[in-house]
């Protein structure tokens, strides 16, 4: 499996956003998933891992069944992937999907500009 550590990468889009617990932020890929990983300061010897599988490519999706329209790909070079992660998922996306990404005082901000604050 490969792994690329992307903690400092997604500290640079959402600065001083990022919850201070989260010690490791990674994608990890083999020949048949992409996953995200996670370590949190509270239990640094457990990795929270989260497939993401279930992230579709809007261009792609009307192509499905013969096309898999997984915005996450693992016959990609997983550089691709990184990228796909920091330009395509919102901070909505990451805060729906991912709630130990953000901040507390992130995730409140983030809530009151969407509906789901309401």
């Amino acid at each position: 499996m490969k792994r690329l550590n992307i903690l400092e990468a997604v500290k640079d889009k959402y600065p001083e956003g990022i919850n201070p617990d989260l010690i490791y932020l990674g994608l990890a890929q083999s020949k048949s998933k992409v996953v995200l990983e996670m370590i949190l300061n509270d239990n640094p010897d457990y990795i929270i891992e989260r497939d993401l599988k279930f992230f579709k490519d809007e261009y792609l999706t009307n192509l499905e069944p013969p096309i898999q329209a997984g915005l996450f790909n693992p016959s990609l070079n997983i550089d691709d992937n990184v990228s796909r992660f920091l330009l395509k998922l919102d901070p909505v996306d990451l805060l729906t999907h991912f709630e130990e990404i953000f901040s507390k005082k992130t995730t409140d901000s983030i809530l009151k500009q969407t509906d789901f604050g309401v």
